[in-house]
């Protein structure tokens, strides 16, 4: 492909060439052709006869342009590999400058084009579905809350009743173990509606999609597989459709059974990975949920598509309209209203934040890097002018000296472009490896061909223009004019360099500022009290089939599992519950507390949101002193609450009371609950635990009812094993799991991991923001310092004559770092009010630090003033060790 690229240039180049040489040639012959006629007029003949003899005189035009083409044709590539070699030349002599250009271009291009791409990836790439512009997310909200499920009671009725879509459907994610092909393993799936592939436009590449009449209950049992489970299970079979496999789903799916028939394989990446979703899905099953008189349970998701000519603008407004008469026509869930979202946008409505800052810091980034390199460039052109009137005095032309020039640009930006590509190769990896959607996994981030001419133009565009700089002077001047007016240009340009070097202070201010907010961010996130104690703690998810444990099983297999555990060398105490905390899900479900009549008791009221709701977490007794939890009044579950003659007993967190029982005692107080499948619990309250946070660290504890797990069907649970953290740990818990249930499929994670993977969009935003303000910050040293190398060469010949009359060394370096000084002060004035304005913009992104922390600025301050002032003294200190002698013999000029 290179060499196609180079054969192109090279012919343009040529036709270019010679149209231009065939114009000139054109224009010589006919004015040596009108001499000629002149000539034989004044010799007597008519005008007539002078032109054809002057054509015979002449000759063949024709041949003549074609070799005074081929002659200067061959003058120009000649001169164009000169020009090459001259260049080489001269980058071999300034090795050093010429790296440091190379790599500064490099870093800045090569950062921005990672980005660039990750942007128009995410933001402004196309789903990978056919006239994916016309799919939308429809959500229910309450309050601030945009983006909560559905019931589907209302995605009956707007399916029904809504006129702005095609088709909608329903799914939700599920989970499942599949056995008997190898070892057990557990699947990550969605349960779809009938209408969700044909919506998406995508067709199974073997068998067919789910039809209706296995889209309802107690329908028969199916299965779309993935292509990759399909190559990694099942070896690729063609002959897969209509094969019976084995799977438990964990979160519903059509029960009374675990043997579904195949009867589709999914095409090769297909993925559907809204927001926060998985990076990868292994199969497909019907929802089938009953639709007459269905569900008001918010649990499923929605998505549509639009009608031609129907905007996401308009459907929210028929969808607003829609759901305030289906309110008064029902009489109830007035606190929820309908979010339409466009799939693009909502896919990283999570991030999108995140990476426009990241946008906005390479950019600020790729400016200092410009800078930088427009600084170098110009230093080296001031030392080139007198090159330049040399070459001007001798004779070369301006074409010739800007060819010159030219080439040297280019070269200098191919090469930090080419440089820039393995640059943002690495940063890209880098970005998926650090961020928080799992659908960067799914995606092939690469360089494509507008990356590619982005990185090519960007890096041409600085490298070339600066370069040019001395050329835009030169011209038919003699020598002596050209050397009168360099104190001028060197004056003028080094003004200009200062200015680039005060905007490199302030740029790299503002990022290390907003920088230092965010890591102070993650920082409180990491080391805020979370309620619990996860040093040390093993946690193991698993899920047990309804098909295989009933409630009996399920008891008996967690009072020996924790057994198990618990006998295993160096464990303190082992416990079950539900999911993991904080970034696990508590269902939110009814409750009532005795003696206040302002909370109805379930299923008294005429709709669900009337009813009082509460957290629900299912444990086994041991589960507070596993995760360090402490228990604040009261006690913990005991063996004797799992007795089946046993009432129901309660254990509340402090966020509860505080809600519930700001003025009385909870203890012994009776109150109801209703769990996930079971039917109303009527108990007393035995204890107040600490508070841990369910949902995220940014949030604050919320109330939680914890129930003995006796009386729960879910079949999703993990264990959790304090113990000190050995290497063989777990693979020894792994094995007792499987000498219980060897069908059970369990991947062991320590719940610190688990915990800091819930900040993943924080640790993002701080380490690449940071490594951004840390190159800001050596890029804006290596200006400042290469300027006043520059200051202190062209001032040598000055300070040797004032150390020859009796200036001290101390003398000489407060006035050069004065010089440095007078720079980073200006600097640091702009960039303290970018970076006020920034952390205004960053308000969002921060947690437990104020958007105008003093600490930080004055943080990220003295770290800039360190880094300038290291920079500001080597130059100094050089200074004061100039020669008098040389310096009054020699007048030097810096390179």
């Amino acid at each position: 492909m290179w060499a196609r690229w180079v054969a192109f240039v090279r012919r343009v180049g040529f036709a270019w060439s010679r149209r231009r040489l065939d114009a000139e040639t054109r224009r010589e012959l006919d004015t040596h052709l009108d001499l000629l006629v002149d000539r034989f007029v004044r010799s007597g003949l008519s005008r007539e006869d002078a032109y054809a003899a002057a054509r015979r005189q002449l000759g063949n035009t024709t041949l003549v342009r074609e070799e005074i083409y081929q002659m200067n044709s061959a003058g120009l590539m000649s001169d164009v590999v000169r020009d090459a070699r001259y260049a080489l030349r001269g980058f071999t002599r300034t090795s050093g400058f010429t790296a440091a250009v190379v790599l500064i271009l490099a870093i800045g291009i090569g950062a921005n084009a990672a980005i660039f791409s990750l942007m128009d990836e995410l933001l402004f790439g196309d789903l990978p579905y056919p006239n994916g512009d016309e799919l939308v997310a429809v959500y229910e909200s309450q309050g601030a809350n945009f983006y909560n499920s559905a019931t589907p009671e209302n995605w009956v009725d707007w399916q029904r009743e809504s006129r702005s879509f095609r088709s909608l459907a329903a799914w939700t994610y599920d989970g499942a173990t599949l056995t008997g092909e190898g070892d057990p393993v557990t699947l990550t799936g969605q349960l779809v509606s009938a209408e969700f592939l044909p919506l998406l436009g995508i067709e199974p590449m073997l068998g067919r999609a789910f039809t209706q009449e296995e889209d309802r209950p107690n329908a028969p049992r199916v299965v779309i597989l993935s292509h990759g489970l399909w190559q990694s299970r099942f070896g690729r079979d063609p002959d897969i459709l209509g094969r019976t496999v084995e799977l438990s789903p964990a979160f519903g799916g059509q029960r009374g059974g675990n043997l579904y028939e195949i009867v589709g394989v999914m095409p090769e990446g297909f993925s559907f990975v809204p927001a926060n979703g998985p990076a990868e899905l292994d199969y497909w099953m019907p929802l089938a949920l009953e639709r007459a008189g269905a569900s008001m349970g918010h649990f499923i998701a929605v998505l549509g598509r639009l009608r031609p000519g129907i905007t996401p603008e308009a459907a929210q407004s028929e969808m607003s309209a829609l759901n305030e008469r289906l309110v008064d026509e029902r009489g109830y869930g007035e606190e929820w209203s309908v979010t339409v979202a466009p799939l693009q946008a909502d896919r990283v409505r999570d991030v999108r934040t995140s990476l426009l800052l990241l946008f906005a810091a390479v950019g600020a980034l790729v400016l200092l890097a410009c800078f930088n390199v427009a600084g170098l460039l110009l230093a080296r052109g001031v030392h080139r002018r007198q090159e330049m009137a040399i070459r001007v005095s001798l004779g070369a032309g301006r074409a010739a000296i800007v060819r010159q020039l030219l080439t040297e640009g280019l070269m200098l930006a191919l090469a930090g472009a080419g440089l820039g590509v393995l640059v943002s190769q690495w940063t890209v990896r880098g970005l998926v490896a650090l961020a928080p959607i799992s659908l960067l996994e799914t995606m092939e981030l690469g360089l494509d061909g507008r990356v590619l001419l982005y990185i090519l133009g960007l890096s041409m565009v600085t490298a070339i223009v600066f370069t040019l700089a001395p050329a835009l002077t030169s011209g038919r001047e003699s020598l002596g004019r050209h050397l009168a007016a360099m104190s001028r240009t060197v004056t003028h340009t080094t003004r200009l360099r200062q200015g680039l070097v005060i905007a490199q202070v302030a740029l790299a201010l503002i990022l290390v500022s907003g920088a230092g907010l965010l890591g102070r961010t993650l920082q409180e996130l990491l080391g805020g009290d979370a309620g619990l104690n996860a040093e040390n703690v093993l946690s193991l998810p698993i899920s047990l089939p309804p098909t295989r444990y009933d409630r009996s099983a399920r008891i008996a297999f967690l009072q020996e599992a924790v057994e198990r555990l618990e006998n295993l060398p160096g464990v303190q105490s082992a416990s079950a519950g539900r999911t993991l905390p904080i970034t696990g899900v508590a269902f939110t479900m009814p409750f009532h507390v005795e003696g206040t009549p302002e909370i109805p008791p379930p299923g008294q009221t005429a709709g669900i949101d009337d009813v009082a709701t509460t957290r629900i977490r299912e444990v086994t007794p041991g589960y507070f002193r596993t995760l360090g939890v402490p228990v604040v009044r009261g006690r913990d579950f005991s063996p004797d609450d799992l007795r089946e003659d046993a009432p129901p007993v309660f254990i509340v967190n402090q966020a509860f009371v505080r809600q519930y029982f700001p003025a009385r005692d909870p203890l012994d107080a009776a109150m109801s609950v209703v769990p996930v499948g079971s039917g109303i619990l009527d108990g007393r309250i035995a204890g107040v635990v600490g508070d841990v946070k369910e949902v995220s660290l940014r949030m604050d504890a919320e109330p939680v009812v914890f129930i003995d797990h006796r009386h729960v069907t879910f079949p999703g649970t993990t264990l959790f094993v304090r113990a000190d953290r050995t290497q063989g740990l777990p693979q020894a818990a792994v094995q007792v799991i499987r000498e219980v249930d060897p069908n059970l499929p369990v991947t062991p994670v320590w719940l610190e991991e688990a915990l800091a993977g819930s900040v993943a969009r924080d640790r993002m935003n701080a380490t690449v923001l940071g490594a951004f303000a840390a190159t800001a910050l050596v890029l804006a040293a290596f200006g400042l310092y290469g300027l006043l190398v520059y200051i202190v060469a062209d001032r040598t010949r000055e300070i040797g004559i004032r150390m020859a009359l009796g200036a001290r060394p101390r003398e000489v370096l407060v006035s050069v770092a004065g010089q440095g000084l007078r720079l980073v002060i200006p600097g640091v004035a702009l960039g303290l009010a970018g970076a006020l304005a920034l952390s205004r913009s960053l308000e969002s992104l921060l947690y437990g630090v104020a958007p105008y922390d003093v600490a930080t600025l004055a943080g990220g301050l003295g770290l800039l003033l360190s880094v300038a002032l290291a920079a500001i003294w080597v130059p100094s200190r050089r200074a004061t060790l100039v020669d008098p002698l040389i310096a009054l013999r020699e007048d030097q000029h810096f390179l």
